[in-house]
């Protein structure tokens, strides 16, 4: 059974597809690296989806900042050392933990519809639009026939799982693209199975969201399709990842999957601007690298029962044809 990697990246244009598959592929080789772990070929490939909403991408050709083409956060190597993830224990981490809880109590009822839907409406249509077109029941692609957006959204990522259904899966999924994956794995689990799903800069948690993924679900737990892990991975001044605690949101699957929380540093900067939810910063942190690189090496007791399989085969087809020599 071979091995992929599979990313889907989140909200608001991206450069196009070729050249941000090149860039996630280089920062995680940067983690890697920077780890002191050598992977000359890793298998991956990325979902893309901007497209679907915005028609031209961003360049590095245009040179105008106010155009809405200019790309304005491209790939940059990180100028500094790894950083050690977060303390979960310090006073910052127990505030934006007491923050996460209180916006639940907030804007959540029991039964996980919103309190406040006027407000929360008016904060998706004015900071989350390509959100807003995802949830729409009136956002069609103009297909023959139209169909809604996000079932052309969600096809991109179901279409590349079951392109590789027979291989093992670990499932990168970077802010809005975490809500797209969790949705493509819970509607689609007799379709496609994924062995590691890593969330990264994930809006999962926020009640805007678990209101709509229950409204559709009827429930959050754990995707039963996913075999062995759930990764989710935030910074802690990242906004978009504002309850950094999905574990307490999502119950644990059947198999006992349950999601593994971590704070991490995102490294990402540009012309001295940080921003801790850029995709590039998330995949060279460290924790990044340890995950693929559990996920990418055979263990070795698989490989000595291999060995010795395949050595004890062709000891039996060496004793078989000396016995037919000797008749």
């Amino acid at each position: 059974m071979a091995k992929i990697i599979i990313g889907i990246h989140g909200l608001g244009n991206k450069p196009e597809q070729a050249l941000l598959e090149q860039w996630w592929l280089k920062s995680i080789k940067e983690g890697l690296d920077k780890s002191g772990l050598i992977y000359e070929n890793i298998p991956f490939k990325l979902v893309y989806w901007a497209d679907i909403l915005y028609p031209q991408p961003e360049s590095l050709n245009i040179k105008d900042e106010d155009d809405p083409h200019y790309l304005s956060e491209p790939y940059t190597a990180a100028k500094t050392e790894l950083h050690a993830k977060p303390d979960p224990e310090k006073l910052s981490a127990k505030i934006l933990k007491y923050i996460e809880e209180q916006l639940d109590k907030i804007f959540l009822r029991e039964d996980m519809t919103l309190n406040f839907n006027n407000v929360t409406d008016r904060i998706i249509h004015n900071y989350f639009k390509d959100l807003e077109i995802y949830y729409s029941k009136d956002s069609v692609y103009q297909s023959n026939p139209p169909v809604l957006a996000r079932k052309v959204i969600r096809q991109r990522l179901l279409d590349i799982l079951k392109k590789h259904c027979k291989d093992e899966i670990l499932l990168i999924a970077h802010s809005m693209g975490s809500i797209i994956a969790y949705d493509v794995l819970v509607n689609h689990k007799d379709e496609c199975k994924v062995n590691t799903f890593v969330t990264v800069g994930s809006p999962l948690g926020i009640p805007i969201i678990i209101s709509r993924i229950f409204e559709e679900h009827k429930s959050l737990k754990v995707p039963v399709n996913i075999t062995s892990k759930w990764h989710n991975l935030s910074d802690p001044e990242d906004l978009v990842a504002m309850d950094h605690t999905l574990k307490d949101d999502f119950h644990e699957n059947p198999n006992n999957i349950f999601i593994h929380d971590m704070l991490v540093y995102n490294d990402y900067q540009v012309n001295g601007k940080k921003n801790p939810h850029k995709i590039y910063g998330y995949l060279r942190t460290p924790e990044m690298a340890e995950i693929i690189t559990t996920f990418l090496k055979v263990k070795r007791n698989a490989f000595v029962k291999t060995y010795y399989n395949v050595i004890g085969k062709v000891k039996d087809l060496y004793n078989k044809a000396l016995r037919k020599e000797k008749k």
